[in-house]
């Protein structure tokens, strides 16, 4: 019996242990410090929490094809502009469906405006 719950407190560790990652971080990542610029894994490519590196690419899969060049809606709210983004993040956190992605969204927005 107090095999079982050795291994039960194991596995329990293993499954929970993983809380250093961010939420949007994939499992296997290293976990990222606080305020820590990251390069992206293609070299010369922007910070992968930046704007360009993280957020904007997300965007892009969660608001295609209307909020993407030639979309009925980029006109007037292109989400490719951190700007707009940053004007319309509660609007955007209530329509995203994942949390992974709200929480990658909101962690960007607590970024000071010089990483965006």
């Amino acid at each position: 019996m107090q095999f079982r719950a050795g291994i039960a407190a194991v596995v329990i560790a293993a499954i929970f242990g993983c809380s250093s990652r961010r939420p949007h971080q994939r499992a296997g990542s290293p976990a990222i410090p606080d305020g820590a610029r990251v390069v992206s894994e293609k070299s010369g490519g922007p910070p992968a929490d930046s704007f360009e590196g993280s957020v904007k690419p997300m965007l892009a899969r969660n608001c295609t094809p209307c909020h993407v060049p030639g979309g009925k809606m980029y006109d007037r709210l292109p989400f490719d502009n951190s700007d707009v983004v940053r004007l319309r993040l509660d609007n955007i956190l209530g329509r995203l469906k994942a949390v992974e992605d709200r929480t990658l969204l909101e962690e960007w927005a607590k970024l000071p405006p010089a990483v965006h």
